[in-house]
C-alpha cells in the first residue's frame, strides 16, 4: 500500500471520528485533536483534550495537559478507523523478518507518515479553522509508551500547527527536559 492510500484512510476515518465527536462537544469544547497509535503501529484510534477535562486537570501544568495526548481521556474511536485499521493489520501481516530485517521500522515510518499526511489534509482544508482558530488549538500524531515520540513529535508538531502552537510546545518541552537534566 503507497503512503497517499493509507493518508486517504487516515483521513477519512479522523475526520468522521472527529466530526463525531464535535457534534458530541461542540467546537468551542476541543482544544486538542490527535490521531493515537502504539508503537507497533498496527492500529489507530482518535484522541482529543475537551475544555472540561482541561479544567479539571490538576497533576501538573495546563500547558503540559494540552500538550500531552496521553492525559486527554477522550478517544477510542475506533468504529470509524475499522477500515484503517483492518488495512494496518493486513499490512502488519505480511510483514517478514527473515526476507527485510527492517520490514517493522518501515512499516511504522509508512502508518506514521500516512497518519500526519491524513492530519494535514485536514489542516490544508480548514478543518481545524482558520490561523486564529488554530493559535488555540493543537493537532499531532502520538504514540504511546515510544520512544519514537522523542525523535519524531518535534517534527510532526511543526508540521500540524501554527507557530504560534508550534512555540508553546518548544517552550514547554524545553522547561520539561530542563528539570530532568
Amino acid at each position: 500500500m503507497k503512503t497517499e492510500e493509507l493518508a486517504r484512510l487516515m483521513y477519512d476515518a479522523a475526520r468522521a471520528a472527529f466530526t463525531k465527536k464535535r457534534e458530541q462537544f461542540g467546537t468551542d469544547q476541543i482544544l486538542a485533536y490527535a490521531i493515537f497509535t502504539h508503537d507497533s503501529a498496527d492500529s489507530c484510534t482518535t484522541v482529543l483534550a475537551t475544555k472540561s477535562a482541561y479544567d479539571a486537570y490538576e497533576i501538573a501544568s495546563k500547558e503540559y495537559f494540552l500538550f500531552t495526548p496521553v492525559e486527554w481521556g477522550v478517544g477510542g474511536d475506533y468504529a470509524h478507523f475499522a477500515k484503517a485499521n483492518e488495512a494496518l493489520e493486513t499490512l502488519y501481516n505480511l510483514g517478514d523478518y527473515e526476507q527485510d530485517p527492517e520490514w517493522h521500522n518501515k512499516f511504522r515510518e509508512l502508518v506514521f507518515e500516512a497518519s500526519v499526511q491524513g492530519l494535514e489534509r485536514l489542516v490544508d482544508e480548514g478543518f481545524f479553522g482558520d490561523e486564529a482558530e488554530r493559535d488555540q488549538c493543537f493537532i499531532t500524531l502520538y504514540l504511546s509508551d515510544s520512544e519514537t515520540n522523542q525523535s519524531h513529535l518535534k517534527g510532526w508538531v511543526k508540521r500540524l500547527n501554527t507557530t504560534s502552537v508550534n512555540d508553546r510546545y518548544l517552550s514547554l518541552n524545553h522547561s520539561v527536559h530542563s528539570i530532568h537534566e
